[in-house]
């Protein structure tokens, strides 16, 4: 039941507590803002578990190539390009509308997806669909900042990313299972719209949140649009550079994947389209499930920085585990159950990973510079997404485009990983030593920055 106003009322049966547990267990002030997100990151799990879908309907029923799903990627890295400057026009102003129009954008593009025909404009509508959905990003990092104190941020972001995960694990199941059993029939054509309907009442929902000190917020009070704003702290904000840079380095490792591993799976693996979505999401998700409340917790504890470099390291095992696949197994072996064993340890890091990518940057930023580091952050995100989709696929290309150049692809991605998880080592010791010897926390950060 809710108040007037949009305020979640408190229920004397304690429905809530029973059944999302940590709805009780938080201060009210925090109560509303978890309320909304924990709904609407339900239905965007509903919308995620339809778009996992993309990369194998356009690879095992369309018959897309690597360069064409290199499109959808690409156009992911422009819109968080977009995003950068959209972190600047946030800065001042309300941020809800940011928000909202994106899912709106979601939504159209999920009902057109049913009607297109042949792989190259199915990998465009869903790149620009999720191009859309980028732009929203600064101003969401922007209201969790000011809606949730630092020690309990994690925790609560944890918490709805597991209902998040596992809606969408369920939705790729499902879908992926009707889809099995007719690859040549419209029924991916009738469960993609459904993803866009979950998109906009997420939308919705995050709309009724109130972000804290926006209430006397009008447009026309805003400071003026200063697009390259942000890059003002990358030059100033020393440990924010080398921090920016060890996640770029590895970011761009693990998506000069994305384009080569559905073509492995399908080419060099031979796997069918069950098998395709167990390597590709499904597996990975179920683990993320598991983990990502411990997550939450660690990441309210524990130091960002050290955390982050224990997953890389554990995520270069994936990579290293495809190019070791073929001469590694007997024959009678199917290799992509090796690669599935991979995705289930990248599972592992998976709920910390994404907790991270969302707020990492807090650690370095002040509470109202935040969205200005995010639009940094997503920024260089949008650069790689961009580059590195096209960089694997022409690589593959000039070591002679076979099952071989690929393996040895994935090599040089495993690689890249190491080298950027030693990077955010390097980082973590030299904040230690600034700190005589301790890594403090974000909480221990804030409140020094408060106090």
């Amino acid at each position: 039941m809710l108040e007037s106003g949009g305020t979640p009322k408190r229920d004397s049966r304690g429905k809530e507590g029973r059944l999302f547990t940590l709805y009780r267990q938080l201060p009210l002030s925090v109560r509303p803002t978890y309320y909304y997100n924990l709904r609407a990151a339900i239905f965007n799990g509903v919308a995620m578990g339809t778009g996992q879908l993309f990369h194998t309907i356009a690879t095992k029923i369309l018959g897309a190539s690597s360069w064409q799903l290199a499109i959808i990627d690409g156009l992911t890295g422009v819109g968080m390009f977009a995003a950068f400057f959209l972190g600047a026009l946030v800065t001042g102003r309300r941020k809800m509308p940011f928000v909202l129009w994106p899912q709106v954008c979601c939504f159209a593009g999920y009902l057109l997806l049913g009607f297109v025909a042949g792989p190259l404009w199915f990998c465009l509508l869903a790149g620009g669909m999720l191009l859309a959905a980028q732009t929203g990003i600064p101003a969401m990092a922007g209201m969790m900042r000011q809606n949730l104190p630092a020690r309990l941020r994690g925790r609560v972001m944890g918490f709805t990313r597991r209902w998040f995960f596992l809606t969408a694990l369920i939705v790729t199941l499902v879908g992926s299972e009707l889809i099995t059993r007719e690859e040549t029939a419209w029924t991916w054509r009738l469960i993609l719209p459904l993803g866009g309907v979950a998109a906009l009442i997420s939308g919705l929902l995050w709309y009724r949140i109130r972000v804290r000190g926006e209430r006397r917020i009008e447009d026309r009070q805003a400071p003026p649009f200063r697009p390259f704003a942000p890059f003002r702290f990358l030059l100033e904000d020393r440990d924010f550079r080398h921090y920016t840079t060890a996640f770029f380095i590895f970011g761009f490792a693990n998506l000069m994947m994305r384009p080569i591993l559905p073509v492995v799976l399908k080419e060099d693996m031979g796997a069918d389209f069950r098998q395709m979505q167990w390597a590709w999401s499904i597996a990975p998700t179920a683990c993320t499930i598991l983990t990502v409340g411990l997550w939450g917790r660690l990441v309210d504890r524990k130091n960002p920085l050290a955390l982050r470099a224990t997953m890389n390291l554990v995520w270069a095992i994936m990579p290293l585990a495809v190019f070791l696949a073929p001469p590694m197994l007997p024959m009678e072996v199917n290799p992509v159950w090796l690669v599935c064993a991979g995705r289930l340890l990248q599972g592992l890091v998976m709920g910390g990973s994404m907790l991270l990518w969302h707020l990492g940057i807090m650690y370095f930023a002040k509470k109202e510079d935040v969205p200005a580091y995010m639009a940094v952050h997503i920024g260089m995100t949008g650069v790689r997404i961009s580059l590195a989709p096209w960089i694997s696929t022409l690589l593959v290309e000039l070591m002679g485009g076979d099952s071989d150049a690929r393996a040895m692809l994935f090599l040089i991605v495993a690689m890249l990983m190491v080298y950027a998880g030693t990077l955010m080592l390097r980082l973590s010791h030299r904040i230690r030593k600034t700190h005589g010897g301790q890594m403090p926390s974000f909480a221990e950060r804030e409140e020094a920055e408060d106090g």
